[in-house]
């Protein structure tokens, strides 16, 4: 069974994102990690889940600025490397900007659905850590995005163009 599948099984709610949000839209280059982005609340049943998977506890902690969610667990499943992210949050100069977990598009991959993060908000994400891989979602995301991304961000329309 696939990571996907065992997660879609759950009742936690996850995303993709990261690298691997870029390579489910159309981005050539390596998925180091597999990003997922849970909300918040999820860390006691993640944590459940990640040790009934892998006989190893989860071990979970905090991210260095300006990536800040509220907590972020890295786990190994065989030879996948699983970065476990709740709460999506960056540093915006003196501000922590929190996302909020809502749904993104769906991609299947070999019959498996698996639900993305929304690629707007790894834009804003990636815009602080990595500019190039911003870019690169500047074509995924449309004007809905974007303005689903001004709502996320509390910003008057336009704003984040």
């Amino acid at each position: 069974m696939t990571i996907a599948e065992r997660f879609n099984r759950s009742d936690i709610s996850y995303q993709i994102g990261g690298r691997a949000l870029l390579f489910a839209s159309g981005f050539d280059g390596e998925v180091d990690a597999i990003d997922l982005v849970f909300p918040a609340a999820a860390r006691n049943e993640l944590s459940k889940l990640l040790h009934e998977l892998t006989g190893i506890p989860a071990v979970f902690g905090a991210d260095e600025p300006p990536f800040t969610p509220a907590w972020r667990c890295v786990h190994h499943w065989g030879t996948e490397t699983l970065d476990c992210i709740g709460g999506l949050a960056v540093e915006v100069g003196n501000s922590t900007v929190r996302l909020p977990y809502r749904p993104g598009r769906t991609w299947h991959l070999d019959g498996v659905e698996m639900p993305l993060a929304p690629a707007e908000q790894w834009m804003f994400v990636y815009r602080m850590l990595d500019p190039r891989s911003a870019a690169r979602l500047l074509d995924v995301v449309d004007e809905e995005g974007h303005e689903a991304l001004s709502h996320d961000l509390g910003l008057v329309d336009g704003a984040t163009d």
